[in-house]
C-alpha cells in the first residue's frame, strides 16, 4: 500500500489494526535478475499540505526527475512511513515536526510560539525532511527506562534513516520489535 500511514489505519473492537484507503495502492513486480521487488513510481505532492508532511525523503526531491524517481521509491519508502507511524505512537501528533494545529494555523517544533499558515509549515517540515532530520521526542519519551518504549525510538530512528541505502527494511524493523515483544514475555 502506497499510502502507509497512521490515519490510514483502523482498529477493530479486538484490537485488531486494519489497514484502509487503498486508493493508491501499488502492485509491486518481482525483478528476478536482482532477486528483490521492483521500483515503482508515482508523482508525489510534497511540501504544499500538511497532509505530505509525512512522505520519505526519496518522495520529496523536486530536483528529481519522475523517472529518477522511479529507481528510488521502493518498499523501504513504505519503511518510512512506518517510521511515521511509530512516531505517532510515540508522540501522539498527527503530523512529524508539528506541536501544535488549530483551525489551520501550525506551529512547528523547532520554532515554539511561531504560526504558520498549512502551506508554509508544510515547506518548511519538507526542508526537515530534506535535511534528514527526525521529529523531536518528547523528553519523557526519549529518557524513558521503559523496554517497550526504547524498542519503539530504536525501529523508528531506523525506519526514519534518509538514506534509503541505509534504511532498515520492514523485517529488520519487525526484529527489533520482536525482539522487545519476546523480552517483555520472559519477564
Amino acid at each position: 500500500n502506497y499510502d502507509f500511514r497512521h490515519h490510514n489505519m483502523l482498529m477493530t473492537d479486538d484490537n485488531r489494526v486494519k489497514i484502509s484507503d487503498f486508493n493508491i495502492a501499488v502492485l509491486l513486480g518481482w525483478d528476478t535478475a536482482k532477486e528483490e521487488t521492483c521500483a515503482y513510481e508515482w508523482y508525489i505532492v510534497c511540501g504544499k499540505t500538511i497532509w505530505g508532511t509525512d512522505r520519505a525523503p526519496e518522495e520529496c526531491m523536486d530536483k528529481e526527475t519522475r523517472e529518477e524517481r522511479k529507481e528510488m521509491l521502493t518498499t523501504k519508502t513504505e519503511v518510512f512511513h512506518l517510521g511515521n507511524i511509530l512516531n505517532f505512537l510515540l508522540t501522539k501528533k498527527k503530523f512529524p515536526f508539528v506541536a501544535k494545529e488549530d483551525q489551520g494555523k501550525f506551529v512547528l517544533e523547532a520554532e515554539e510560539g511561531k504560526e504558520y499558515e498549512m502551506k508554509e509549515a508544510a515547506e518548511i517540515v519538507k526542508k526537515y525532511i530534506l535535511k534528514g532530520d527526525l521529529p523531536p521526542l518528547p523528553e519523557d519519551v526519549a529518557k524513558s527506562d521503559d523496554p517497550a518504549v526504547k524498542a519503539l525510538i530504536e525501529a523508528r530512528d531506523k525506519a526514519l534513516i534518509y538514506d534509503v541505502k541505509d534504511r532498515a527494511s520492514a523485517r529488520d524493523v519487525a526484529n527489533i520489535l520482536d525482539k522487545a515483544v519476546s523480552k517483555l514475555a520472559q519477564k
